[in-house]
């Protein structure tokens, strides 16, 4: 008698995925993040999830009895070999011996010679240079409490305290304005530009994270 899918070991996790903690869901619930290093893509998971994956050696049937007695959460079979599925549709498993034969023999085709691609690709490209997930996963546990309402009137009430007292002094501003307008003054506002900028995708990728 054939066994039934939820009682059949599952296929292996990568070994060099990464997994750490992400910003909750909008419902307050723990989410987590995998990475990919390879591919250089993530991949948000919630709680069930993530408990599954602690038990990734068992059957989908005993991890779901585990998870619904070790926590609150109703965990099915069905829901565990439908986050298989998931994994393995984003090759986050280890590919058996046949399927590895067949995946280095298998051409990939080349995207980028599409007319396709180029539509969708022309404005911009990616180099991944850094991976900086986990610096910036860190960065967010120590700045999140700038994610409040509050920090918008701050930021707001600052920038009109800025344009009082630069009108308060409009002359002595416009003649320095104008004495800047040199080779110095051009490093100086380059150097600032570059400080801004880093700054500004620092905050989209802090606003990125909070929001999963």
């Amino acid at each position: 008698m054939q066994a039934s899918p939820d009682e059949l070991p599952l296929p292996l996790l990568r070994e060099d995925l990464r997994l750490f903690p992400g910003a909750p869901h909008t419902d307050g619930s723990p989410a987590w993040i995998i990475e990919d290093p390879v591919r250089n893509r993530h991949f948000r998971i919630g709680w069930l999830e993530f408990e599954c994956l602690q038990r990734w050696h068992m059957t989908p049937r005993a991890i779901a009895e585990q998870v619904r007695a070790s926590t609150p959460l109703e965990a099915q079979s069905e829901q565990v070999l439908g986050f298989a599925a998931f994994l393995q549709g984003n090759a986050l498993l280890r590919p058996s011996p046949g399927r590895s034969q067949e995946m280095a023999t298998t051409r990939q085709p080349r995207e980028w010679l599409s007319w396709r691609w180029w539509l969708h690709h022309y404005l911009f490209f990616r180099i991944p240079l850094l991976r900086p997930t986990y610096r910036i996963q860190s960065l967010y546990r120590h700045l999140q409490w700038l994610f409040q309402p509050a920090t918008a009137w701050i930021v707001l009430g600052l920038t009109l305290l800025g344009v009082v007292l630069t009108l308060r002094q409009w002359d002595t501003f416009r003649h320095t304005l104008f004495e800047s307008i040199s080779l110095e003054g051009a490093v100086g506002f380059a150097c600032a530009v570059v400080v801004a900028k880093t700054l500004h995708e620092l905050g989209h990728a802090l606003v990125a994270t909070h929001f999963g």
